[in-house]
């Protein structure tokens, strides 16, 4: 399985104090600037791994899907045009879990997902509501979309989890001609839109909007 190339703030400090610590051919003008960035990419490497095990474990089935996207080849399976996916868009355990438990302390019935990808963080959330729960998920790309649709379909999550394949922005309009409103909203797509998405649910459209930034 391929590293994950670093994308979020805490990721990338860590991946360039590696390289400042671990590349000989930087010279460092004192033995103690040397000992205190090591200190420094030890507390930064070890914070992630930290909060994993001290994370409520990951369901199996959640494991696998992370796994399957992890190591799936997102270039060479894509044809010329199709929207840019890569396996770092992959929410994660620990989102996966914060979101559970989000949508039960909120006691959210209705979701609405911008960004389902493989369907990790849907049925995350999904895992979290109450019986009568539902999420609509957004996903623009129909490869990715089918993918998610049997991860879904391995926890019989079908019937709670409806997917929206097309831009997200048109099934947002197409909700609110419907005057369909989400206790829940979760933001995780196309980040050059996510001005657009925050404008369109700010209209009463939820009691609730978490972004999650990646």
């Amino acid at each position: 399985m391929k590293k994950l190339r670093p994308i979020t703030p805490h990721s990338i400090i860590t991946a360039k104090l590696e390289r400042i610590v671990q590349d000989p051919s930087i010279k460092l003008s004192s033995a103690s600037i040397q000992a205190e960035l090591k200190k420094c990419y030890q507390l930064a490497s070890g914070f992630d791994p930290y909060i994993e095990k001290n994370t409520t474990t990951e369901p199996d089935k959640l494991a696998s899907i992370s796994r399957l996207t992890r190591g799936y080849d997102w270039i060479t399976n894509r044809n010329d045009g199709d929207v840019f996916l890569e396996a770092e868009m992959l929410s994660g355990h620990v989102e996966g879990q914060f979101l559970k438990f989000l949508i039960s302390a909120t006691r959210s019935e209705k979701i609405l997902e911008i960004g389902l990808f493989t369907g990790y963080s849907a049925i995350s959330m999904a895992l979290g509501l109450p019986e009568n729960g539902k999420i609509v998920a957004c996903e623009i790309d129909q490869e990715v979309a089918e993918i998610a649709e049997k991860n879904i379909q391995q926890f019989g999550l079908e019937r709670t989890i409806d997917i929206k394949i097309g831009p997200a922005l048109d099934t947002l309009q197409d909700l609110s001609e419907k005057n369909e409103i989400s206790d829940l909203v979760f933001v995780d797509a196309d980040k050059q839109n996510y001005i657009n998405y925050v404008k369109f649910v700010r209209n009463d459209q939820v009691n609730y909007f978490f972004h999650l930034l990646n």
